[in-house]
């Protein structure tokens, strides 16, 4: 479902975007998205997400997600998890035309609700989540106890409508 304020830049316009705000040039591919536009950016043989937020983006949300994964790319380098990027001039998101840019590195690889189910591969996202889990101790952010935003686990029943 897309919305009015959802972003629709062309490759080209996105390439210039990468430009301008990280200094990259390479070769765009679009990626879905919910309420966003992204695209895969690879640059002699990295690749990174291009994300260009909704204009209707609560900023806090987004500084408390990229927050959550410095934090994580921290505790937990080899994790697999994606890193933030800052863009040319060192900070983690940039407002272009009312829309919050972001860049992070690309993790390739399947989506586990597409996986086949193992028993080895319940064990390796349980020591998984556990390490996460773990590397989450002690971090905190204002953004993250509210009880209306819908991709919390406390609030599953916000999504109802959707299903």
């Amino acid at each position: 479902m897309q919305h009015q304020s959802n972003p629709s830049y062309s490759l080209d316009e996105m390439a210039a975007i990468a430009q301008n705000l990280f200094g990259l040039e390479g070769e765009l591919k679009p990626l879905v998205s919910y309420d966003d536009q992204n695209a895969k950016l690879t640059v002699d043989g990295k690749s990174y997400v291009l994300k260009i937020a909704n204009v209707n983006a609560d900023v806090d949300d987004l500084e408390f997600q990229l927050d959550a994964m410095e934090h994580l790319h921290e505790k937990l380098p080899d994790s697999g998890l994606p890193e933030v990027i800052h863009n040319l001039e060192g900070g983690a998101i940039t407002m272009h035309e009312g829309h919050a840019v972001r860049l992070l590195t690309f993790v390739p690889g399947d989506v586990f609700a597409y996986a086949t189910r193992t028993p080895e591969l319940y064990a390796s996202f349980g020591r998984y989540m556990g390490g996460f889990n773990k590397a989450m101790e002690g971090f905190s952010h204002p953004g993250a106890d509210r009880g209306d935003f819908i991709w919390g686990l406390d609030n599953v029943m916000l999504s109802k409508p959707f299903v």
